[in-house]
């Protein structure tokens, strides 16, 4: 275990405060939760492979690395920050964008995000 290490107490004591945050305030967690069906719903329903994921980290499918590339550029050029997810760290054909939601995200944002993801999808042939 070459790389393996103890956490420093900062990070645990930071980790202890969020389980904290969880706790005392679920309705994070529900926003979260509905933030994330909305997101994945419309991507979804514009056509979108998002490799039947239920989580906050939301992989969108692009196929090959340069379409990966040329989406997150799209996005990031329209301020919604997503990231390629190219070879090797995944099969070749199987580059994909990896998006973030979250509880401060509101309904507003996401629609906006979803909108620039679709058409960056469309001009790039990701959908129709």
């Amino acid at each position: 275990y070459i790389f393996s290490a103890a956490l420093p107490p900062a990070q645990a004591a930071a980790a202890n405060e969020a389980f904290k945050v969880i706790l005392d305030e679920p309705w994070r967690v529900e926003r979260l939760n509905q933030n994330t069906k909305q997101f994945i719903g419309g991507l979804k329903s514009m056509g979108f492979d998002t490799m039947l994921t239920e989580t906050a980290i939301v992989p969108v499918l692009c196929g090959d690395d340069e379409t990966a590339f040329a989406m997150t550029r799209e996005a990031q050029h329209n301020d919604v920050f997503v990231l390629p997810v190219v070879s090797p760290a995944v099969p070749e054909g199987l580059a994909r964008l990896r998006a973030t939601v979250t509880a401060a995200h509101d309904p507003s944002e996401i629609e906006r995000a979803m909108d620039v993801i679709g058409e960056a999808g469309k001009k790039l042939g990701v959908i129709k």
